[in-house]
């Protein structure tokens, strides 16, 4: 049987259209923690951040102005849960007070719950007796500009997570290809100093301290 469902996304549906391709092949696990990571933040939107879970067609939500609003869905807009459009409660979560290197996740238990996360905390059932066929993926909307896929170690990373990390950091994205063409993997990006960013990459001096620093950050917090 073919699963449906999908991520909805509001104003940043292109932005984030890979990350949506490579959760949805994930739909359908129970028991599994998926993960976004906020990479900045965008705050002239003045909507609250909403994350959840749908039964559409991903194909078929380009033109959904506000996730918040489709049927057969099952969402946490703010602190507010919201199923098939409508609040039925509270949670014990607010998505908004997720700041820059957060990370939100989303679970469908095998007891067809849905559960929350805000950086690999549960915060209990949110939604009870969801179908089959909805998918385990989170999505955000409105208040998030940029999110990235890339998790674990670093020492792990293969070359394209490495490519998605660099490109998450400000003023790098054109970079990236690059470290794509030169093959630099997790542990290669580890070897690397500011020196070498900047001479071989041709990086100016404040990318290349800006790239080992975010690298840094990001490995004190996954330790």
């Amino acid at each position: 049987m073919k699963k449906k469902g999908g991520i909805f996304q509001n104003c940043f549906m292109v932005e984030v259209s890979k990350l949506n391709k490579q959760l949805n092949k994930k739909c359908g696990m129970n028991g599994k923690v998926y993960e976004i990571q906020v990479d900045e933040l965008v705050k002239e939107w003045g909507f609250s951040l909403s994350l959840g879970v749908t039964t559409n067609i991903p194909s078929d939500l380009t033109e959904i102005y506000c996730g918040v609003k489709l049927k057969e869905s099952w969402i946490l807009h703010g602190i507010s849960l919201l199923k098939n459009g409508k609040e039925i409660g509270s949670y014990s979560l607010n998505a908004c007070t997720a700041q820059v290197g957060d990370k939100l996740g989303i679970m469908k238990a095998s007891d067809s719950t849905l559960h929350f996360y805000l950086n690999g905390i549960d915060h209990g059932k949110a939604f009870s007796n969801l179908p089959e066929e909805s998918a385990t993926v989170a999505g955000a909307q409105v208040a998030i500009k940029k999110s990235s896929n890339f998790s674990g170690r670093p020492a792990e990373w293969n070359v394209q997570t490495v490519c998605e990390f660099i490109k998450s950091i400000p003023n790098c994205a054109p970079y990236v290809e690059k470290f794509r063409s030169e093959q630099v993997n997790g542990a290669a990006l580890l070897a690397l100093d500011k020196k070498d960013l900047k001479e071989f990459f041709e990086m100016p001096l404040g990318l290349a301290v800006n790239v080992c620093l975010h690298l840094k950050k990001y490995e004190e917090k996954n330790k």
